[in-house]
């Protein structure tokens, strides 16, 4: 009998939520693979956002050697920020070395798979950084004919702007329509292919989780167990679907459930730029005042956004499609800005990110001097501390991409997030819960491994980086040895073997990445998120 993993993966579970839940017994099929298996905390890379996670999870190593820690990767040839994609993986992910071994792997919604890699064997259908559903986002294109075409699938549910104008509930209900589709068809491939590795992802739960966090938070100022009931709804949908996938496999089957990075409450946002403009360190403004119009032109129509009006002003003022998308491009992209900069946060969000200029400063007395600054920023209102530590790269990253990472990462502490803004007026922004996002990332994600040959402990706890070499080694295949990441033998009653090899090879992903337009369209879901 071959061994088979089934892992699903619920995008941003924090034990904080699912805790309460288990215990309300509100998840009855999450509480046994956790009773009865292997729990703890899954430690997400740094920062704990979605690209630089599944670059981590998909090859094993750490952000120094893939090179990706936001959604947007600087292209220095061009001075332009492109939205990242599978071709930007360096590494073959282990779906694709798990393939090359000959085994079956069918992979679901899963980031960082769009253009989706031409396994030798098995089934991807691409995740929500692909711009739509369509043949090329599924390989084999079959695939998406014979099932997909009738099954009302879709990447993801309703933007998160309509939460100002439909009851919560109602939001609720698509998000869990989405999902329901989404684990229909796993099943559905599940029950086709004599399958090896078969990965789910329900991305919806990071959306929920983005806009209705004040929900869910006991310490929140605007819990009420009436909203928290309905935003439940969601959790005990999620809870139901995975005991369906459960029950479809055997005892050679091991099930892995984890989330990517966790979540905690937001109440305010603190931009970095502005608080480095106001304590001096940054004093050059930028000279294309114009591209700056352009983009608060842009913020406002935006804000008030609500079923197109967005679109019905770009065509009043008879801005077309493509010049449209073309002022975005610019607008975001600022490296003439950030050249002229001693220090600067480029891209990202909920963690801060520094790059200093090293042509523009003298020694390490600008580096320290500036460390001490963030290391004492206060909340005004409160006087709380709004930084909970501060990563040196070569701290926490090794690999070839070292030099091109932010010389420093910075964790916000207690209900603050960061973000980069450009001489905004303040530095600390309250979070609207009618028109803003009020979940942010945080580091701990989850683990539950769950099987015939899994010890029934908790505590455990591991990188995400562990994912792809524990995998591998459970279906009896080699680890390449440039892995970061280890097998997690404490779990198993008897651990799997461990064969490390040399392994090298081009990755087999076709095309070229995201087109101008289609990044225009990942990009308006990326801003729903909050991500940009």
């Amino acid at each position: 009998m071959k061994n088979r993993v089934l892992m699903i993966g619920i995008d941003g579970a924090t034990w904080r939520v699912l805790g309460p839940m288990i215990e309300e017994g509100r998840l009855p099929n999450i509480h046994k693979l956790v009773s009865s298996g292997a729990s703890g905390i899954l430690h997400s890379t740094i920062p704990p956002l979605t690209p630089s996670a599944f670059a981590s999870f998909h090859t094993g190593v750490n952000p120094g050697k893939h090179g990706i820690i936001d959604f947007r990767l600087y292209q220095p040839e061009t001075g332009e920020n492109r939205l990242v994609s599978s071709v930007f993986l360096v590494h073959r992910s282990f779906l694709e070395i798990a393939s090359d071994m000959g085994k079956d792997v069918i992979s679901i919604n899963v980031p960082l798979t769009y253009p989706p890699p031409r396994l030798r064997r098995g089934v991807v259908i691409s995740g929500f950084l692909a711009p739509k559903v369509y043949p090329g986002f599924v390989y084999p294109e079959e695939v998406f004919y014979n099932i997909l075409k009738d099954t009302n699938y879709r990447i993801l549910g309703q933007s998160l702007k309509q939460k100002m104008h439909q009851p919560v509930e109602r939001i609720m209900e698509n998000f869990i329509e989405v999902e329901s589709v989404r684990y229909k068809v796993a099943r559905m491939l599940m029950d086709k292919h004599d399958w090896d590795l078969v990965i789910v992802h329900n991305q919806s739960l990071d959306a929920v989780q983005h806009g209705y966090f004040h929900f869910l938070d006991r310490e929140s100022p605007l819990f009420s167990e009436e909203m928290y009931d309905k935003v439940a709804r969601f959790y005990e949908s999620m809870d139901r679907e995975i005991g369906r996938l459960v029950e479809n496999t055997d005892d050679s089957t091991t099930v892995i459930l984890f989330s990517d990075h966790g979540f905690k409450l937001i109440k305010k946002t603190v931009s970095l730029n502005t608080f480095l403009y106001k304590k001096g360190y940054i004093k050059m403004l930028p000279r294309k005042r114009r591209i700056l119009k352009l983009g608060k032109m842009k913020r406002f129509i935006e804000g008030i956004d609500s079923h197109g009006v967005r679109y019905k002003i770009y065509d009043l003022l008879g801005i077309d499609l493509r010049m449209r998308r073309n002022l975005i491009a610019r607008y975001t992209s600022r490296h003439e800005v950030y050249e002229r900069l001693p220090v600067y946060m480029r891209n990202g969000c909920h963690f801060g990110n520094l790059f200093f200029n090293d042509k523009l400063i003298e020694g390490k007395d600008f580096v320290e001097e500036v460390i001490d600054s963030l290391t004492g920023l206060k909340d005004p209102e409160t006087g709380e501390r709004v930084i909970n530590r501060l990563y040196m790269r070569d701290e926490v990253f090794h690999g070839s991409f070292l030099e091109s990472m932010p010389y420093l990462f910075v964790e916000p502490a207690g209900d603050f997030s960061f973000t980069p803004g450009l001489f905004r007026g303040s530095v600390f922004m309250d979070v609207d819960h009618k028109h803003e996002n009020t979940g942010g990332h945080a580091i701990d994600g989850i683990i539950t491994i769950w099987g015939k040959n899994v010890r029934p402990i908790q505590g455990v706890k591991c990188s995400i980086m562990d994912i792809a070499p524990t995998v591998l080694a459970l279906l009896g295949t080699e680890i390449p040895d440039y892995m970061d990441g280890r097998v997690l033998e404490e779990v198993f009653y008897k651990p799997p073997e461990v064969k490390k090899v040399e392994y090298s090879g081009e990755r087999g992903v076709g095309g070229e990445g995201l087109s101008r337009d289609d990044e225009a369209l990942v990009r308006e879901r990326l801003e729903d998120l909050g991500y940009m």
